[in-house]
């Protein structure tokens, strides 16, 4: 994900479809840091906040179920 031409990479997991599982997870926890070269940069609580909600709005836009952890 692009922010302000910084990028972060979510990390994350597709999953078999099942009815009563989701399609995708993520993992908040693994959202620490900017990609090189911005990665001496450490992301903050509130920054994390909003690189999960735009992952909110863009899995719900594309109807696709999701977890994140």
């Amino acid at each position: 994900m692009k922010i302000n031409n910084k990028v972060v990479t979510i990390m994350g997991e597709a999953l078999l479809p099942d009815k009563d599982l989701p399609e995708y997870v993520v993992y908040s926890n693994l959202i620490q840091n900017w990609d090189p070269p911005h990665d001496n940069e450490s992301i903050d609580h509130h920054l994390k906040d909003q690189i999960i909600a735009i992952l909110k709005a863009e899995f719900a836009k594309k109807n696709i179920k999701f977890q994140i952890e």
